[in-house]
């Protein structure tokens, strides 16, 4: 949808999902749990825009009295929902609670307005700096100076897809007996049809769309015109956010949690691939979720995910990558691979006072503190190449429980 749209369209819907408007991690989640409940989009967009009327006043004005009438300004009043929303959350009627026909523009008019009444001698020249920051090939701003770590490395990492041989069909006629695994996830959907010696034989990502049951459908569709006339399925597996519901329409043979998964899944590719040695360790960094999962024996011991912050996931990443005009795929890291002088957020001391309120601040504030890091270097001058962050989930959400460092390591 448009996000001009998103107003309408959810003034038409006749139920409201329940949505968690204090983090957006949560929110997310209960989006997508509420989709694969059967809501239809316009009632799981109601459902945030209420969500975003609740925080709002809650988080915001708290106790704060609101006398009208009120005027609603910002991008967000163009959202019918979100008017009506904040109106009953408020108990304010039309009259009390007003959109101005300015309503995106109000603070540009109120700086014009304080400059038209400004004693100070304008400097057209300063304008002229701005645009030519603005271009993409342009220096860092005069004088400006950022906290920089060392290169990235791909030295010490093994990349597995590398070591991946396309799948040979064995030359005996018949059909081939294989096993399916479907990860339906937040943000997108994976399916692996292997064979009985565990080697892939076709695979397949997609973005989930907030639709798992149209893409998984897809998904078969195209594993059947790839692959239907040479193999029997013997099994079937689903795992991620959408396991029970995609598990129950597909009729799976087993239904697994994504930590059963991982573990399985990598001492699996540990004996299969790195000659018998099986991590001892999984980090996992998806759409929404961040994991650490430590094993022994091949059974998980430890584990921890990320409970309220999204800073360390994928959708932080690409949200910051749609900023920036940079393709998730290939381009981001290609040029933080590139970058000799990776821009750190915090350093020196700064950094000591942040790790020490960072423990008192719920998830929501260290990924606005995080974005605020990336946003102030950006406004400097630091180059696409160079703003790579702190964006690991061990420093922004993610904490082992109990206390105690987090044990990690290959056998």
């Amino acid at each position: 949808f448009a996000v001009d749209d998103i107003g309408r369209i959810c003034l038409s819907a006749e139920r409201t999902a329940q949505v968690a408007g204090r983090r957006s991690v949560f929110a997310k989640s209960d989006m997508i749990h509420a989709q694969q409940k059967g809501y239809n989009p316009p009632e799981v967009l109601r459902g945030l825009c209420d969500a975003v009327a609740r925080n709002f006043r809650t988080a915001v004005v708290r106790s704060h009295a609101v006398v009208p009438p009120v005027a609603l300004i910002g991008g967000v009043a163009n959202n019918a929902a979100v008017v009506r929303a904040l109106r009953e959350a408020f108990g304010l009627d039309d009259s009390s609670l007003i959109v101005p026909s300015a309503f995106a523009h109000i603070p540009a008019i109120g700086a014009a307005v304080a400059a038209a009444t400004s004693d100070q001698t304008p400097d057209p020249s300063r304008i002229e700096q701005l645009i030519a920051a603005g271009h993409a090939d342009a220096p860092a701003a005069p004088g400006a100076k950022f906290p920089v770590t060392a290169p990235l490395s791909m030295e010490n990492v093994i990349l597995l897809r590398d070591r991946e041989l396309p799948y040979e069909t064995p030359s005996w006629s018949g059909k081939i007996d294989a096993y399916l695994g479907i990860d339906v996830g937040s943000v997108s959907t994976n399916l692996a049809l292997i064979d009985t010696e565990g080697s892939v034989i076709t695979e397949i990502y997609t973005r989930t769309e907030g639709r798992p049951i149209e893409v998984v459908s897809d998904a078969l569709r195209e594993i059947r015109r790839r692959c239907g006339r040479d193999v029997n399925i013997r099994g079937v597996g689903t795992t991620g956010s959408g396991r029970e519901l995609i598990g129950r329409l597909v009729g799976a043979d087993t239904i697994n949690d994504e930590i059963t998964a991982h573990k399985t899944g990598a001492t699996f590719i540990g004996q299969k691939m790195l000659a018998g040695r099986v991590p001892d360790t999984i980090f996992e960094i998806g759409g929404q979720d961040s994991k650490y999962i430590s094993l022994q024996d091949d059974i998980v011991v430890d584990f921890t995910m990320n409970e309220a912050c999204a800073a360390g996931t994928g959708s932080f990443l690409e949200e910051r990558a749609d900023e920036l005009d940079i393709a998730i795929i290939g381009q981001f890291a290609e040029l933080a691979l590139s970058s000799m002088n990776t821009v750190h957020r915090v350093h020196g001391a700064r950094r000591e006072q942040l790790h020490a309120s960072r423990r008192q601040q719920s998830g929501h504030r260290r990924r606005a503190r995080l974005l605020g890091g990336l946003q102030l270097h950006q406004s400097r001058g630091a180059r696409a190449e160079d703003r790579r962050y702190d964006f690991l989930p061990g420093g922004h959400g993610v904490q082992r429980r109990g206390g105690g460092g987090l044990r990690c390591g290959l056998r």
